[in-house]
């Protein structure tokens, strides 16, 4: 990875770590809107990454045609819904997932960033529950 990507990698990251957290704010503060459309900025992030992992395998990033990389875009949709909290927090936790997996295949030597997340989420649930 360039240095300029690498720098681009570390923006991505300190914003999704940000994003993530006040999406976790945003679901314990019941405004479903803005959680929702965090949680859904946070999947645009990976997406973001895994682009840069395609165009530094390909060695461009000028694309005539695409792929058959779809594999890798399945786990947008989400499993739960995105207009409940408990839907939402899910969807924070497995974006978390895959952005650290995405962000280790990027950056050597990367240590995993989602469990003080993780944290937050658990006990965001906790609180939902009581």
């Amino acid at each position: 990875m360039n240095p300029q990507q690498a720098e681009q990698v570390d923006t991505i990251a300190n914003d999704f770590w940000f994003k993530a957290m006040i999406a976790v704010t945003k679901v314990a503060r019941n405004d479903l809107l803005i959680a929702s459309h965090l949680a859904l900025d946070l999947a645009r992030s990976c997406l973001v990454l895994k682009m840069i992992m395609r165009d530094n395998a390909i060695g461009t990033n000028h694309h005539r045609h695409g792929t058959n990389e779809h594999q890798h875009i399945e786990w947008i949709n989400p499993s739960g819904s995105l207009d409940t909290s408990a839907g939402i927090l899910d969807y924070i936790r497995e974006c978390a997932v895959v952005f650290d997996s995405l962000t280790g295949q990027l950056i050597d030597n990367y240590k995993d960033h989602r469990f003080p997340l993780i944290k937050q989420i658990e006990k965001a649930i906790a609180s939902l529950s009581a």
